[in-house]
């Protein structure tokens, strides 16, 4: 027998999918219309960019695939208008999930939402303002101690800031699965093993696919890092005792579909 409370409405797996398909092809949408818009303005930011990045005083930057300058543009456009469509995909995550939680359960994803997208922003503005450009300052004056003309590659000191912002992107995706799927029963002791070979495996397949040739020898520790705090943040759900002991058992209902 199926308990409905006075709010609830039976609705079938495909119109569940079909919302999802409608809210999912809004949000790629508007980041596609976003991508567009930003690419009008992209200069200037790269502009901005590359002056915070620079850590000499006279012109040290040079462009030496210019082929390769237009990926770097779309590829920024790209990632600002991710940036720019986050409050309309925490609108859809929230809306689309909001009838299957309970109203802490809301509250909490709700929270940790917000909590997360500020400090997604906040990371990476410290990690393009303070972090990146006092690591490349090191590393200048490490060549001009060495006695070496320094010359660089923008597209590559791009790349690079890009990968950054990317990858913090990921940590944040795995992070919230893990949050929101402990939250709800779904992640414990029984399961995290395969929770951890999707997750786990999923985002570093993307860090290890997605980081520029020109950097792999921070793969491994990115890598550490990814997977270290990811055990942190679930750490409390990753050990903790399924809600429901005992294995599940198949029966027919009077319709004649199995249930567990």
């Amino acid at each position: 027998m199926t308990v409905l409370l006075e709010h609830d409405r039976r609705r079938p797996v495909q119109e569940h999918l079909d919302e999802l398909t409608w809210r999912t092809t809004v949000l790629f949408t508007s980041i596609a219309v976003l991508t567009v818009a930003w690419s009008f303005v992209v200069n200037d930011v790269l502009g901005h960019m590359m002056d915070l990045l620079k850590p000499c005083a006279d012109d040290c930057l040079n462009v030496y695939d210019p082929a390769q300058w237009s990926a770097v543009r779309w590829l920024t456009s790209l990632l600002l208008a991710t940036f720019s469509s986050l409050p309309l995909a925490m609108f859809h995550v929230l809306s689309f999930s909001k009838p299957g939680l309970l109203p802490s359960e809301y509250t909490a994803l709700r929270r940790w939402m917000i909590v997360l997208s500020i400090a997604m922003l906040g990371l990476t503005a410290l990690m393009m303002t303070v972090w990146l450009p006092e690591l490349y300052r090191l590393g200048f004056e490490q060549h001009v101690e060495a006695g070496l003309s320094a010359q660089y590659s923008a597209i590559d000191m791009l790349l690079v800031a890009a990968f950054c912002v990317w990858a913090i992107m990921v940590v944040a995706a795995t992070w919230t699965g893990l949050v929101v799927m402990g939250r709800l029963g779904v992640v414990n002791s029984t399961t995290a093993d395969g929770w951890r070979l999707r997750l786990y495996g999923v985002g570093s397949l993307l860090l290890v696919l997605s980081i520029p040739d020109h950097a792999q020898s921070m793969l491994l520790p990115l890598l550490a890092t990814y997977w270290t705090t990811s055990e942190l943040v679930g750490q409390r759900w990753l050990y903790a005792p399924p809600l429901a002991q005992g294995q599940a058992v198949e029966r027919l209902d009077h319709e004649g579909r199995r249930q567990r």
